[in-house]
């Protein structure tokens, strides 16, 4: 449900460059991708907020810068942990059915013995009900049970280290799978860890949704090495518009710490060194 940020994606990423002669096509597709899923069902956001988030005040500016640069060296360190495995166990082509076995039986012995991994029913607002798998799978369960308060501190940070452990694994054993999603995830419980530190301080405010929208964008925005699809994704996800300023402080911050680390997208070898077009 982001059909403007899925053409900014291809734009900013895929194809490097933000000009009219690429965006000018892309929006078309875009704007023709809303319509048709407005004809089979209702283009709500993804992530539907129980309550207005917002951050307001001078101090949550610092906050954010903060968040920001926080979150670009975390998905740095990430990004580093993901090559890191995939050039320490992604070895022999003939031993890659015994890699992708194991590495599907340790994500299965989590998803048993882990408690908080197993499928539960959760309420929502408007009584409707939802199946959560916390650690496994793409991540929405996570993000969605983070924004409904589901939750704590302790439980969020078990969450992201298994998350950061399973995905290196699968992406080192030479698994095809997208690294979108996990890394707004991780985003998200960062953000969400940030706000629970504040609390700790005494900051005021009920902020820990707001900071999990920031941390989400800052986060993905060195991951991915996209500024502004990181910020137009994570507000298409919730249509929180009134977060915009804080998600762009988080988001320039990132970039800028992204470029003094030199930190390459985890698209990097994929564009640089992948299959070509046969355009090309």
């Amino acid at each position: 449900h982001t059909p403007l940020a899925g053409g900014l994606f291809v734009s900013e990423i895929v194809l490097g460059a933000l000009t009219i002669d690429f965006l000018a096509p892309l929006l078309v597709a875009s704007c023709a991708g809303y319509f048709t899923m407005g004809l089979f069902h209702e283009p709500a956001p993804i992530y539907q907020l129980q309550q207005e988030v917002s951050l307001a005040g001078n101090q949550h500016v610092l906050w954010c810068v903060l968040l920001g640069a926080l979150a670009s060296l975390v998905a740095s360190f990430w990004l580093l942990i993901l090559k890191k495995s995939r050039r320490y166990l992604n070895g022999k082509r003939q031993w890659l059915p015994v890699r992708l076995t194991a590495a599907g039986v340790l994500v299965g012995a989590i998803a048993i013995f882990y408690p908080g991994v197993k499928e539960r029913l959760a309420r929502l607002s408007g009584g409707s009900y939802y199946v959560a798998f916390t650690s496994v799978g793409n991540g929405k369960n996570i993000i969605t049970s983070l924004i409904h308060y589901e939750f704590d501190a302790a439980r969020a940070a078990v969450l992201l280290f298994l998350k950061i452990f399973t995905v290196a694994i699968v992406f080192g054993v030479g698994t095809v799978g997208g690294a979108l999603t996990p890394s707004l995830t991780i985003g998200s419980v960062c953000g969400f860890l940030f706000s629970a530190a504040l609390t700790q301080l005494g900051v005021p405010g009920d902020h820990a949704i707001a900071y999990s929208l920031v941390g989400m964008a800052a986060f993905f925005t060195t991951a991915a090495n996209a500024p502004i699809t990181s910020l137009v994704l994570v507000v298409e996800f919730t249509m929180a518009g009134q977060m915009m300023f804080p998600l762009i402080i988080g988001v320039l911050v990132s970039y800028g710490m992204a470029r003094l680390t030199k930190a390459q997208s985890m698209y990097h070898d994929s564009l640089a060194f992948g299959p070509r077009s046969t355009f090309d």
